[in-house]
């Protein structure tokens, strides 16, 4: 079911239908687990749900055709997410050749995976001051200052910036469209 999750933002062929049935599935697997393997430690089947989760991914997203292609490309423009892209990212590139793809990937990545270590900080010190474990509350203090430092630095300090190149990309693209709407 978290493959579902992934897929929308990296596959552009990644329907509304995938994502159904990618849920659906997970759910029944679950449910087979549930029923017919309860004795089994519920990590220990994870794969196994994911597998199915996967095959209904699959299933949903070439069941039907894409619907709306243009609100496919409209959504890349928009987000320039990384992944599987090419045939969009080729379609808005010859519609807009200023067009600029996302190339902070590693930037993102980065920042995703520290976002993930402040955000659990935020969980763990109320849990830890709780239960009266001060020495790990003030680690996760402490690890929760040195993320936060980090996240500023090399995100928030930067969505200016991000905000000044969609303005100029959405700019550009809204001047293309023009452009063609006039001849």
């Amino acid at each position: 079911m978290p493959l579902a999750n992934v897929l929308k933002w990296i596959w552009w062929r990644f329907s509304g239908y995938g994502y159904f049935y990618g849920m659906l599935f997970g759910l029944i697997g679950s449910t087979i687990k549930l029923f017919v393997f309860p004795d089994i430690v519920d990590i220990y089947f994870f794969p196994i749900i994911l597998v199915f989760s996967t095959i209904g991914c699959i299933i949903g997203t070439y069941i039907k055709p894409l619907e709306n292609r243009e609100a496919v490309k409209e959504f890349y423009k928009t987000t320039r997410p990384w992944g599987l892209w090419s045939p969009i990212r080729r379609e808005v590139m010859t519609e807009d050749p200023n067009f600029k793809m996302n190339r902070d990937f590693s930037r993102d990545t980065f920042n995703v995976l520290v976002g993930i270590v402040w955000q659990m900080a935020q969980v763990v010190i109320p849990i830890y001051f709780m239960i009266r474990k001060n020495m790990e509350a003030l680690i996760w203090s402490l690890i929760l200052i040195v993320s936060t430092w980090i996240l500023k630095r090399f995100w928030w300090d930067r969505l200016k910036e991000a905000d000044e190149d969609w303005s100029a990309i959405s700019s550009t693209s809204q001047l293309t469209k023009v452009k063609k709407e006039i001849v």
